[in-house]
């Protein structure tokens, strides 16, 4: 059972209370405390604010050396040791796939870039095909997996190269596997030659099968009946260079610092990890954020370099809402100065720019996503969860009896958090679209024209009947109100 709506606002008037004096580092300081002490947070977080630790928080058996499963944060490492070999010359980000893994032959391996697997733009699907949720990789008998993606039968992408961003743990894999290729070993070899040696990492490494307790954490989850129980994971060294890495909060820290430095990557290294690479679609340099989460584990971190800025939060508990970590992990980073997007200014749609005021969704001219996009923005405005995960699966073309586990898990939680903004701040109505390309945006406002919602809908390149859509804005208010 996921964390009701009424507990996610409890958790945004308590950090207000908490909010209201003090220097910035002083308020994230206290959030993070409040966090703890509420069980949002629950194993080890830091904040680092140009190279002095403001705070360091722990729970009662988990120190700074304590490695935890970093599930998706092991992309972090995959990325940096793509760039230090590009910053060796041993790779070129335009480079494709097929230039740069020996043996790789499939046709779509000729169009797909070093560059379009690292920022999620090659068109691959999320996972191996044909396999269940937890699975990944299998390894030959010298522990490598290159032979193992290569020999995939992949079939037809799911869109053109470079056209657009879709999450794929398979397009990191076939990074492992680049990897591999060019600095003669495993993965975990790889990984420690090109990060973790250089770094002077401690407790980091690749492949903890065993969740005993004796190479890192155990993890906790909640059960449906609201209980916490041990997590129960398959195997951790299956999801290879997009999950399988340990990893602890000092050591996290101390790579967040070699990073922001100048020694670790060079200066168009650096530019490549704080856009395309570590942000897909980023449109700034200035910071990166990062979320793992598996069952028992739940991890977020941000890096900024304008200003220095580290928050770490990693958890080994995770409550009946699996993201609500990230609410205060994003405050506390906003509190000491990273400019993530807030949402103050009130944005007003004028005809000047192409805005053309409705009352209703079918005084929009006929779309071939109308389809899709309409049935979307009507379960949001009538706050059924259930029907808007229905239809936001539909809106890009997802059928969820096909879905892997963790796949429906990440979507119910977008359907979390954008209902939470129309049951909290609505209820909102439809008032303005406009044409923007292939696509078109739509405007939503409250009755007193006091807080807008601007949603952005393109067709699909390989189904117009399909659409890539996103939030481009909350307008008139803060989540934090």
């Amino acid at each position: 059972m996921r964390q009701s709506f009424t507990g996610t606002l409890l958790l945004l008037l308590a950090m207000l209370s908490i909010l209201s004096c003090g220097s910035g580092e002083d308020k994230a300081a206290r959030l993070i405390e409040k966090s703890f002490d509420d069980g949002v947070l629950h194993g080890a977080a830091s904040l680092t604010v140009d190279g002095q630790i403001v705070t360091r928080h722990l729970s009662l058996d988990v120190s700074e050396a304590s490695a935890f499963r970093l599930a998706s944060l092991t992309k972090v490492f995959t990325q940096l040791a793509i760039l230090r070999l590009v910053d060796e010359g041993e790779l070129g980000l335009d480079q494709t796939l097929a230039d740069a893994l020996p043996g790789m032959e499939a046709d779509w391996s000729r169009q797909v870039t070093i560059r379009q697997l690292l920022n999620f733009s090659s068109g691959l699907p999320s996972e191996v095909p044909d396999t269940e949720e937890g699975e990944g990789v299998v390894f030959d008998e010298n522990g490598m997996a290159a032979s193992f993606l290569i020999s995939l039968e992949i079939g037809q992408l799911d869109f053109e190269p470079g056209t657009r961003t879709q999450y794929s743990n398979l397009g990191y894999f076939y990074l492992g596997a680049v990897l591999e290729a060019h600095a003669g070993g495993t993965y975990a070899q790889a990984i420690e030659e090109l990060v973790i040696r250089p770094a002077g990492l401690k407790n980091t490494g690749f492949g903890a099968d065993q969740l005993d307790g004796e190479v890192h954490l155990k993890g906790y989850e909640t059960n449906p009946e609201g209980d916490i129980v041990e997590a129960v994971l398959d195997s951790v060294s299956a999801r290879y260079s997009s999950g399988g890495m340990f990893g602890s909060l000092q050591d996290l820290e101390r790579l967040s610092a070699i990073v922001l430095g100048d020694d670790f990557l060079s200066v168009s290294g650096r530019d490549e990890f704080f856009t395309q690479c570590g942000r897909a679609g980023a449109d700034d340099p200035a910071y990166v954020t990062f979320t793992g989460h598996v069952p028992g584990f739940a991890n977020g971190w941000v890096l900024s370099r304008q200003p220095h800025v580290v928050m770490i939060s990693l958890n080994n508990r995770v409550g009946e809402n699996p993201r609500a970590f990230m609410t205060p992990v994003l405050e506390a980073a906003r509190l000491a100065g990273v400019a993530l997007p807030e949402n103050r200014e009130r944005y007003q749609p004028t005809e000047a720019e192409g805005w053309m005021a409705i009352s209703s969704l079918r005084e929009i001219p006929e779309y071939e996503m109308n389809a899709v996009t309409f049935p979307f923005i009507e379960a949001m405005q009538s706050g059924d969860r259930e029907e808007a995960f229905l239809a936001m699966t539909a809106m890009f073309g997802l059928d969820p009896a096909e879905m892997a586990a963790g796949d429906i898990e990440d979507y119910r939680g977008f359907v979390e958090l954008e209902q939470g903004i129309f049951d909290r701040f609505g209820p909102f109505i439809v008032s303005a679209w406009r044409p923007q390309g292939n696509g078109y945006e739509v405007f939503l406002e409250t009755e007193d024209d006091a807080r807008g919602v601007r949603y952005r809908f393109d067709p699909s390149s390989t189904n117009p009947g399909f659409v890539s859509g996103k939030r481009l804005g909350t307008y008139g208010f803060e989540l934090t109100d």
